[in-house]
């Protein structure tokens, strides 16, 4: 009997063995398909922050395009003496915002400050040489300042641009369906 039930023991155990192996292998596969759906969703704070970055990049754009617009209008209102010293207090300022910036950025480690630093610097020089086009050729200052407009307008469509597809790559690599599958 011994040997019986020696051999009825092993089949038991043979069986619940093979049980949870079974279990296993019948993997809900909507189950699965589900949370693959929801890790490639990406998620509402992903996608404010993302949103965040591109809004304050465009109010940067619009500051700027409004600025270049202003230094135009005051071309045609503003007298020549006059608007020559508003370029070079524009110039001054700018410079000033720059270095408050570049500072912020230093003390801070931040990178996104240093390039608005180094997009503000850019204006400043922009404004230094719009006076010296205008004190040389008044009538060449309407072209440089829709230039300048023109030209930071399209950067900063393109620059949102690649942010969002930076952003989205990025997210895209830090997802791993395998590690919530495995789980």
């Amino acid at each position: 009997m011994n040997k019986k039930t020696g051999k009825i023991e092993q089949k038991n155990e043979k069986k619940t063995k093979e049980e949870p192996k079974k279990k296993q292998d019948k993997i809900d596969e909507e189950e699965i398909s589900e949370k693959i759906e929801q890790a490639q969703k990406m998620s509402k704070e992903t996608k404010a922050s993302i949103y965040k970055t591109i809004f304050i990049n465009i109010l940067v754009a619009i500051a700027i395009t409004l600025y270049f617009i202003f230094l135009t209008l005051g071309n045609k209102n503003i007298e020549t003496k006059n608007y020559i010293t508003d370029l070079k207090m524009f110039g001054i300022g700018t410079l000033a915002i720059t270095i408050i910036l570049f500072e912020y950025a230093y003390n801070k480690d931040n990178g996104k400050f240093a390039l608005f630093g180094v997009e503000t610097l850019v204006v400043a020089i922009l404004t230094l040489i719009a006076m010296y086009v205008y004190i040389l050729y008044k009538d060449k200052i309407l072209i440089v300042t829709g230039t300048c407009t023109i030209v930071a307008i399209v950067y900063y469509i393109i620059k949102s641009v690649l942010i969002y597809i930076r952003e989205k790559r990025n997210w895209k690599q830090g997802i791993s369906d395998v590690k919530e599958i495995v789980s």
